[in-house]
């Protein structure tokens, strides 16, 4: 008897994304709940705003002008600024950074709840040149009356 384990979900550049159609506004009920692929797209597309989410300052900053809070609970918000100090310092570059790979690893759902782990990649322009900062993730999302929500995340810096 031979069994063989599915391939890893492969690495996108972030040209390669395809979905046109925002899915934190995205609604879902009993008859129709959200796809895998719903709460995959739902993940990518809230690691675009990653780079947003670094610059966000106490002091300056109003939290409804960003667009992961429309993804994210504000205790994962608040975590995610806690975490992303490498980007953190380079957002005052003239360009800002990116993300430039999601890999998903592993996606489980519990009902209306998943955790979804992933390797994400964004890329950092510094004086000295394309720096890349990779980040070990893993997020727990749940339904939330009738759309999806982040309600935790965990980073980890990668070291290279």
């Amino acid at each position: 008897m031979h069994t063989s384990r599915p391939s890893p979900v492969q690495a996108l550049p972030v040209s390669d994304w395809s979905d046109e159609m925002s899915s934190y506004n995205q609604t879902y009920s009993e008859e129709n709940p959200p796809t895998s692929y719903d709460v995959l797209k739902f993940v990518r597309q809230y690691t675009k705003t990653i780079p947003e989410t670094a610059a966000y300052s106490k002091t300056t900053d109003s939290l409804e002008t960003f667009s992961a809070i429309q993804f994210a609970t504000l205790e994962a918000f608040q975590s995610e600024i806690a975490s992303l100090q490498t980007i953190k310092a380079a957002s005052d570059s003239p360009v800002p950074p990116r993300p430039h790979t999601v890999d998903f690893e592993r996606f489980v759902s519990k009902g209306a709840s998943f955790q979804i782990k992933t390797v994400e990649t964004y890329q950092l322009t510094r004086p000295a040149g394309q720096h890349l900062v990779t980040y070990d993730v893993r997020y727990n999302v749940r339904l939330h009356t009738d759309h999806l929500q982040i309600t935790h995340i965990v980073r980890t810096e990668v070291k290279a």
